[in-house]
């Protein structure tokens, strides 16, 4: 680990692990990673190990056949030697068949062992991507708060000072302009901060640990309260598992499935979320539900999208951006997150989270 300097370098190493009087071996790759952060990948490649102790084991059973082929053949020159069995024909076609299934079983082995090295050469490939992708990101995730940002501040600020300054000495359609200038400087603002705040979940930025999900539901009912008391809306949940993850992130998580329950309630009805939990042998299985206005089916997919959106916005503000938040939180963890709605009947969201 401490000859790791940067991109490209891997540490791959191979140990055994007994339990239960059986032998496993696992194979570890060590990569660095985003802040002095080691990546680690671990792999069951015990199959591999005993294919290869299988393998040379044939090897030395087709090597003492050959000796002992040899030795026949020296020892039975012709069968025209006076000294000729009858009985030794049979013995030696016998061992010619099974260094035949040798060769043949070795040739499979052999085939075998390529083929899964040639995906340990892949997944190599991949972590050089991986690592190539993330150097992006994290330009990326600069620019988007520094060096995109900037011009959009000034050309806003300044309209708004020109609109302030001379707003009166402009007619009608300047003004609207003017107005429209604002409004798309500002939106275009937050969706690169949103932009800066997506490609910033990273696992590596927090620790994991364990939590009462209840208190997590709590942090995002306390971060919506006005939007909650605007709303006249209720937030029931029953009691909550405790899990192991990331607080933070999963705060996230609950205040934007609220904030998506909020914003498409349903205009004569008080707004009402039910939180709950199942609890399955792998994993906790978590819904959202909500009384709201719901949506096809057919756009299930299309909602978890970066910047996609059912309905214009100026029917309803937002940038897009909050389910997809969700689905990235989810996948960090190792789950899964979907939904069921029906319209006009409200929406119920799901996720994973292993144990």
């Amino acid at each position: 680990v401490a000859n790791l300097n940067g991109a490209g370098d891997i540490a791959c190493l191979e140990f055994p692990f007994e339990t239960d009087n059986k032998k496993y071996w696992f194979e570890a790759r060590l990569v660095p990673f985003y802040k002095k952060q080691i990546l680690a990948f671990l792999r069951d490649i015990t199959d591999r190990k005993t294919m290869q102790e299988k393998l040379e084991k044939e090897k030395q059973k087709q090597q003492e056949s050959n000796q002992l082929l040899e030795a026949i053949k020296d020892a039975i020159p012709s069968k025209k030697h006076e000294n000729f069995s009858p009985d030794a024909e049979p013995k030696i076609e016998q061992l010619l068949e099974q260094i035949q299934e040798y060769n043949i079983l070795n040739e499979k082995l052999t085939y075998e062992i390529n083929l899964r090295r040639g995906m340990e050469s892949t997944l190599k490939m991949h972590l050089a991507e991986l690592q190539k992708r993330n150097k992006e990101l994290e330009h990326f995730r600069y620019l988007a708060s520094n060096d995109f940002q900037e011009p959009l501040r000034h050309i806003t600020s300044f309209a708004k000072i020109l609109s302030a300054k001379y707003k009166s000495k402009l007619d009608e359609n300047a003004t609207e302009m003017l107005d429209f200038m604002i409004a798309g400087g500002e939106n275009m603002q937050q969706i690169i901060l949103n932009l800066s705040d997506y490609t910033s979940i990273e696992k590596t930025s927090v620790h994991e640990e364990a939590m009462h999900m209840e208190d997590v539901v709590i942090i995002a009912k306390r971060n919506l309260q006005k939007k909650l008391n605007e709303k006249n809306a209720h937030i029931f949940f029953d009691e909550l598992p405790v899990i192991t993850g990331y607080k933070q992130q999963l705060a996230v998580l609950f205040e934007n499935l609220f904030d998506n329950a909020l914003k498409y309630s349903h205009p004569a009805v008080q707004p009402e979320i039910l939180i709950g939990a199942e609890e399955y042998p792998s994993h906790y299985e978590f819904y959202v539900k909500d009384n709201g206005i719901g949506f096809n089916m057919d756009f299930h997919d299309r909602i978890f999208m970066l910047f996609q959106r059912l309905h214009p916005r100026s029917q309803y503000c937002g940038a897009g951006i909050g389910l997809a938040f969700c689905k990235k939180i989810v996948e960090q963890h190792g789950g899964e997150i979907w939904a069921e709605s029906v319209p006009g009947e409200g929406s119920t969201f799901y996720f994973t989270i292993p144990k």
